[in-house]
């Protein structure tokens, strides 16, 4: 199940550019054992509640235990494409340990190095947005305050107009 997942997986992360390729995982951990069951541990789902901060170059996880109904706290830290420092909370983890490869399948299937924070949805310095809304939006010239009170001509005279527009709509019971 697994080599089916990398084939469907690879078929699309061919397009996009990886955070962190496979050969930096097997540089870094070296063991053969400890990769192997750390990628059975990632296709098996084991790891849970990622955040990505692509401005750190730091990802946390938790990876499921074997075993146990029990989970550890993983960190990689990234630079570059590959991994510069990993840490554990499993009894192995000051060393490195299959829960560490699991996170590192997780960044190379599911991260790219598009994953960032736009730069264009960035908030403005108030400073630079220059002009109040009055400015952006000029009042029109025959604007009414509706809170303000009306004198009694001005008033007469948007009756006036009210009962003219009326009369050009046709029989409306006002004569």
């Amino acid at each position: 199940m697994c080599l089916l997942l990398y084939v469907l997986v690879l078929s699309v992360t061919m397009s996009k550019k990886l955070v962190l390729s496979v050969a930096s995982i097997v540089s870094y951990f070296e063991a053969t054992r400890l990769i192997s069951k750390g990628e059975n541990s990632y296709c098996s789902g084991h790891v849970q509640k990622p955040v990505f901060d692509a401005s750190l170059g730091i990802i946390a996880a938790e990876v499921l235990a074997s075993m146990r109904n029990k989970s550890y706290k993983v960190e990689l830290n990234i630079n570059d494409g590959s991994i510069v420092k990993s840490t554990c909370q499993c009894p192995r983890g000051l060393d490195q340990c299959h829960h560490m490869c699991a996170v590192a399948f997780f960044i190379h299937y599911n991260i790219s190095s598009t994953d960032k924070t736009c730069s264009w949805t960035a908030l403005k310095a108030k400073s630079d947005i220059g002009s109040t809304a009055e400015e952006q939006f000029p009042l029109k010239r025959d604007y009414v305050n509706p809170s303000l009170p009306l004198t009694e001509d001005e008033n007469n005279a948007r009756i006036s107009r009210f009962y003219e527009n009326l009369k050009q709509c046709g029989p409306t019971g006002f004569s």
